[in-house]
């Protein structure tokens, strides 16, 4: 997650499903690992233009929508507004409280390049996280790859040990360039459920239904598939026209 990227479309979908989410009092409080990364020189983080149609956009989640417009208006694009503005009911957050923004963005950044510093602010995230039955990592790729820098990926150890720790997750995986989430997302969920045993499904979003730009990866313990299922229909109803899942709801829920 960077900086840059707040309240672009592609935030307004994340946001989206994890207030659905948060309507389940089981679920809640959710914890939000930013996984925060230093801003770049990339276009990256510039689709806002959604805000500006608001007859498409705007009533799939009207709250959410006007307040990422007011973000953006007011040219306050950092992860710190989403905690400020209560966006996720109850939301618990890591890092939290980012008053000075750019510093906490590097501080952060570096951390997830050391691998000792690594290690041991994931253990303090997860202590501060002790009572969130569902946790959402945000890195800015996804899950890693054996080709890509690890700061902007979560490993597959961390999913591991956050599944072991009874902990739900939802996860943010970006489409790789020159390939498809429908080839990418079934291949994940196959190595999810091998490693993990858990009945993990996707959700891919994109400026239309067969335009899918990100996904996010469902991982539920087994008391809170219900739940995780109630959530994600919700989310599909509210977004219809730019989400769908991966496989097809009837079969995520069985």
């Amino acid at each position: 997650m960077k900086n840059q990227f707040v309240a672009d479309v592609n935030d307004y979908f994340k946001y989206g499903l994890l207030r659905a989410l948060s309507n389940c009092e089981d679920l809640r409080p959710i914890g939000i690992w930013w996984m925060l990364t230093d801003d770049d020189a990339g276009a990256h983080g510039g689709k806002l233009d959604y805000l500006e149609d608001q007859e498409r956009y705007g009533t799939c989640d009207k709250d959410l929508y006007k307040a990422l417009c007011r973000i953006a208006k007011k040219k306050k694009r950092r992860v710190f507004e989403i905690e400020k503005n209560k966006l996720i009911n109850g939301a618990q957050y890591w890092p939290s409280n980012v008053s000075k923004v750019r510093i906490a963005a590097k501080a952060s950044h570096e951390k997830l390049s050391d691998p000792y510093s690594r290690a041991l602010d994931f253990k303090e995230m997860l202590g501060q996280f002790k009572n969130c039955p569902l946790i959402f990592a945000d890195p800015d790729n996804g899950i890693e790859i054996k080709s890509a820098s690890k700061e902007r990926h979560i490993r597959w150890n961390e999913l591991v040990a956050l599944f072991n720790a009874g902990k739900s997750l939802v996860v943010y995986q970006h489409k790789a360039r020159g390939r498809s989430l429908d080839d990418d997302v079934p291949v994940l969920l196959e190595r999810i459920r091998e490693l993990l045993g858990a009945n993990a499904s996707g959700i891919v979003c994109g400026r239309g239904k067969t335009k899918a730009e990100i996904a996010f990866l469902l991982i539920p313990q087994l008391a809170a598939t219900e739940d995780f299922c109630k959530g994600a229909r919700r989310f599909v109803e509210q977004f219809g026209e730019f989400s769908r899942q991966i496989p097809p709801d009837e079969a995520a829920c069985e």
